[in-house]
């Protein structure tokens, strides 16, 4: 995902309660109806509790990993 992606998401989370309140519900599907395709098919292919700390679990993507982080 370009940086450029990065912050537009960052960013809609921050600012947006009713994205932020659909990301923690489904976030691949969140992620996908705003357009970050590449976030979604990782965050799908993740499965889980996308709101769990980056301890307790291996993250395949530092981006997609510092995003639940800052969720």
């Amino acid at each position: 995902m370009a940086a450029t992606e990065e912050s537009r998401l960052l960013e809609r989370l921050v600012l947006d309660p009713a994205f932020r309140a659909r990301f923690r519900l489904d976030p691949a599907g969140a992620a996908r109806e705003a357009g970050f395709e590449e976030l979604a098919e990782e965050l799908a292919r993740q499965g889980g509790d996308p709101m769990q700390t980056l301890d307790g679990r291996e993250s395949r993507s530092s981006v997609a990993g510092a995003l639940m982080a800052a969720v």
